[in-house]
């Protein structure tokens, strides 16, 4: 098995419990037959669209605008592709990614808080017997195996892309270009509602990282800081930053860069 597979294999296993003995197409529908909703939302199938809801990235304010709810699955493109690759090949794909700092902190605190449901909570316990702070967690906790076990702290490359960094998406929005960034798949789809507030959250001050774990949440996301245009930050002191990325003293500062694009231009196929 490669690594690739086994990341794959521990992801559905561990999210999913998914039968391991059946082909993954297989696998979902048998899980449907136990009343677990399907891959494709019925209104995802009426609109032909797929919103690949990364978690911790603005996909709960996105589900609620394009399809009416919030409860629409933390599926990576290869679960919807197995279902129904002719949907999938089909259907217009988008969906929205985030710094990845600000990301796994946004997580981090998700969990801890309890996050929803039986998983998420016992995350959150995990956390809690193992480190006292973000930086003991990034030091002493997270690495691959964890990353790959809990869904929200799997990187978003592993969500979108192929292992040879193909995105399987049509369009991608940074969350940080919100609400402008949105608007040209909201009129591709006929929606008239507005994201104005979705990138006014979390203003709760990031701790400073020293550079040992700074460089571990490069190291395990190095294909989310690449792929999708992203600038490894840099320890520069005392200083905070917000969860959503803003400056606020956070010992972190980010290298000059480009503003996000509003769609998939720093993130499209093109780089693949």
């Amino acid at each position: 098995m490669t690594p690739s597979q086994f990341r794959r294999a521990s992801f559905l296993r561990h999210r999913y419990r998914l039968p391991r003995f059946l082909p993954l197409g297989w696998s979902l529908r048998v899980r449907e037959r136990t009343g677990i909703a399907s891959v494709y939302h019925p209104r995802s199938v009426a609109k032909k669209v797929i919103f690949i809801h990364v978690p911790k990235a603005a996909g709960s304010s996105i589900g609620r605008l394009v399809f009416g709810t919030d409860i629409i699955g933390h599926y990576p493109y290869f679960v919807y592709q197995r279902y129904d690759p002719q949907r999938f090949d089909d259907y217009y794909k988008f969906s929205l990614v985030r710094s990845p700092l600000a990301r796994l902190f946004s997580a981090y605190r998700y969990v801890l808080s309890g996050g929803k449901g039986r998983a998420d909570a016992k995350c959150g316990d995990v956390i809690r017997a193992a480190s006292g702070s973000f930086e003991d967690f990034v030091c002493n906790v997270l690495d691959p195996a964890f990353a790959y076990r809990w869904v929200h702290f799997v990187p978003q490359s592993f969500f979108l892309c192929t292992d040879a960094d193909q995105l399987m998406v049509d369009d991608v929005v940074k969350v940080e270009s919100l609400p402008g960034g949105f608007e040209a798949i909201g009129k591709r789809l006929g929606i008239s509602a507005s994201l104005h507030g979705v990138n006014q959250q979390g203003t709760t001050p990031m701790p400073a990282l020293g550079a040992h774990a700074l460089a571990k949440v490069h190291t395990i996301y190095q294909r989310d800081y690449r792929i999708f245009g992203y600038p490894q930050e840099r320890a520069t002191g005392p200083a905070n930053r917000s969860e959503n990325g803003a400056e606020n003293g956070s010992g972190l500062a980010s290298p000059s860069s480009p503003s996000p694009s509003s769609q998939g231009n720093a993130a499209s196929k093109s780089l693949s």
